[in-house]
């Protein structure tokens, strides 16, 4: 009954779809799209706008990555939907790949391996168990990644990611609430 809308952009692309020594590029990316996107149809976003710009609106925004996919997603006001989605299409049209950004967002996920994988014997006991049980190679590593692996991403590595993974015909458009589909 609330005028609010949950609206979420999902990219079929998670741990999954990495390459051995890229262990923890999905997640990484998804770090890195809050940093900025080139223009596009003539705007660009600045590092942190999309962030402080829901921030503005009242909205509660948020991302994951996991093994299959990695989402955008947000609660707000309906009436600013239309704003959430247009920055998402800045998103999926392109990233800035800033060397010094990239550095500063290794440092950030490498707190959030030590805190959700060095530091939590319980959180790899249940990851290797869910291997073991799926019995695919591909679930072996975690999904923040390796340390080695993610502390190796280059610009030029974030970049031929987002150019496989992010494009129209590998996302799905979720949305909820007080909204008219058309």
């Amino acid at each position: 009954r609330a005028p609010v809308v949950h609206a979420r952009v999902v990219y079929k692309v998670g741990a999954l779809d990495e390459e051995p020594g890229q262990y923890g590029i999905a997640h990484v990316l998804e770090h890195m799209m809050f940093r900025g996107s080139p223009a596009y149809k003539g705007r660009a976003l600045a590092p942190g706008e999309y962030d402080v710009t829901l921030q503005r609106i009242g909205a509660n925004d948020n991302a994951s990555t996991s093994s299959d996919l990695t989402s955008y997603y947000a609660w707000m006001g309906s009436e600013n939907l239309e704003l959430f989605l247009e920055m998402n299409a800045i998103f999926m049209n392109g990233l800035n790949a800033d060397a010094a950004q990239l550095e500063n967002e290794k440092g950030v996920v490498l707190q959030e391996y030590r805190q959700r994988w060095e530091n939590n014997p319980a959180a790899r006991a249940a990851h290797f168990l869910r291997a073991d049980l799926r019995g695919v190679a591909a679930y072996d590593h975690p999904i923040i990644g390796t340390k080695e692996d993610f502390e190796a991403l280059t610009p030029a590595d974030l970049l031929d990611f987002h150019q496989t993974w992010y494009h129209p015909n590998n996302a799905v458009l979720i949305v909820a609430g007080d909204v008219v589909p058309e």
